[in-house]
């Protein structure tokens, strides 16, 4: 009953439109156009920082760009019926530059953690648990899981060239409907 009352409110208030005297400037714009200029400067934003991530930038540049891409992403699916089809794979081509991202975090995380760990040995009151094995377990794993981020920020680059490509802006700018 509550969910058939708000269907009906709310395809009511899709009828009527915006108010005739509204002082918000996209009221009386089709969806269409905000939300693919919207989604159009997110993915601009998204290419700029990640064509400024190179070979020295910190994770933290990452986990910002994961962050922007997820974003965009959200956005693109929110709205993905309004579009053609086309627009699924630009969501499709995102999800990998996250996943790339996602699995960057990751050992980015885990590295950390492995380091706070190694820290909190170190403490007299914990006795044997600090032994000299322990630690060189820790500093394989360290090594491992920064091999892992290097090979992952090396496709990165690749992951990041596709997604930037030429074709890949016309086609996105095609699909939002921007040209």
């Amino acid at each position: 009953v509550r969910y058939r009352r708000l269907m009906t409110g709310f395809a009511g208030f899709l009828a009527r439109g915006p108010a005739p005297r509204t002082r918000l400037v996209n009221a009386a714009r089709p969806i269409r156009d905000v939300a693919g200029r919207r989604a159009w400067k997110v993915y601009s934003r998204l290419l700029r920082d990640g064509e400024a991530i190179d070979d020295r930038s910190p994770s933290a540049e990452f986990h910002q760009l994961r962050l922007r891409a997820k974003k965009l992403r959200y956005l693109l699916e929110s709205f993905v019926s309004i579009y053609p089809r086309g627009i699924e794979r630009e969501v499709k081509a995102l999800k990998k530059l996250q996943e790339v991202l996602g699995d960057f975090h990751d050992f980015s995380v885990q590295r950390q953690a492995l380091r706070a760990l190694a820290h909190e040995l170190e403490k007299p009151e914990l006795g044997e648990l600090g032994a000299v094995d322990t630690q060189l377990a820790i500093g394989q794993l360290l090594d491992s899981l920064r091999d892992g981020q290097n090979a992952t920020r090396a496709s990165f680059a690749l992951a990041f060239a596709r997604f930037s490509s030429s074709q890949r802006r016309r086609s996105f700018r095609r699909d939002l409907r921007l040209e």
